[in-house]
């Protein structure tokens, strides 16, 4: 019986490029930011996964059901629980499109005779070929990703934007801004910016006084009514890296364009001072999928 050698750390970097390129294009489809740590854990676990199925063969009746569980996983981990199901099946249809796009790529390049300059083993298929491949998609995605974003930016939308806080309720007008990439680090939850003249008045006098004092001060006092609403939400720019304070509501409703239904959605926001912004709200393009 013939054997074929596995190089099972090159079989685990071919499986983590792939699954990042993957997780990548589909944080791109949905206007989300990922963090490169969770990132590389996720598409590592894909990784471990792809070496693990070689030594342990998991029985054919399971072998979906358990391909399923860890592109959730995997999902959950990049890209936090926000919408998962929806991240996941998108996840899993980009890997299906991206297996073909790199099956038909490997088949166009050996009838273009660059298959034969690359190395063969037995099965035909090599690290080279895989790593010349996966560079391939990597290109494609990053050209992808300006076109896409280039276009998006030409796409703001208004809208109103209803904010409630206990008793309290102000409609504010938003737009969308597909550069607002801001969202809590451990949920995911996506961040709509506001102009703070026109949003403090939903916040109790304490929380009004503690952003006007203490907006770079990292700590919450102990004291401070409604802490549990704060989340300390990074930001980077070009002047550097800081922080915001993200404020977590009782309720968001978008009011879309186009004679589509107001929706209520899970989101924090943010004050700051928006000087030269048209509207009151910048609202993050994750937020209309």
């Amino acid at each position: 019986m013939d054997t074929v050698d596995v190089y099972a750390d090159i079989l685990f970097l071919i499986n983590l490029g792939m699954d990042a390129l993957c997780l990548l294009m589909t944080a791109r489809c949905l206007h989300r930011s990922i963090i490169t740590w969770r990132l590389v854990s996720a598409a590592a676990l894909g990784g471990i996964y792809g070496v693990a199925v070689l030594f342990w063969e998991v029985p054919p009746i399971f072998s979906f059901g358990v391909d399923v569980v860890l592109c959730v996983l995997m999902c959950l981990v990049a890209l936090g629980r926000e919408r998962l199901w929806l991240v996941s099946g998108l996840y899993l249809l980009t890997s299906m499109v991206m297996g073909g796009v790199m099956t038909a790529l490997y088949h166009w390049l050996n009838r273009a005779g660059v298959g034969d300059m690359l190395p063969h083993g037995d099965e035909g298929v090599t690290s080279i070929a895989f790593v010349l491949l996966a560079s391939v998609g990597w290109v494609l995605t990053l050209v992808w990703g300006r076109v896409f974003r280039k276009a998006e930016s030409h796409r703001a939308r208004e809208m109103l934007v209803r904010l409630c806080m206990g008793e309290q309720v102000a409609s504010l007008t938003g737009m969308v801004d597909s550069g607002n990439l801001l969202e809590d680090p451990l949920s995911g939850t996506p961040v709509i910016v506001l102009r703070q003249e026109t949003a403090f008045p939903l916040l109790s006098p304490a929380l009004r006084d503690f952003l006007r004092a203490h907006s770079e001060n990292p700590l919450l006092p102990e004291d401070l009514p409604e802490r549990h609403r704060m989340r300390l939400i990074p930001t980077k720019t070009a002047m550097g890296q800081g922080f915001l304070w993200g404020i977590r509501l009782d309720e968001v409703i978008l009011n879309f364009p186009g004679g589509r239904h107001p929706r209520s959605v899970k989101a924090l926001v943010c004050l700051v001072d928006l000087e030269n912004a048209p509207v009151d709200a910048l609202i993050p393009s994750s937020l209309l999928i």
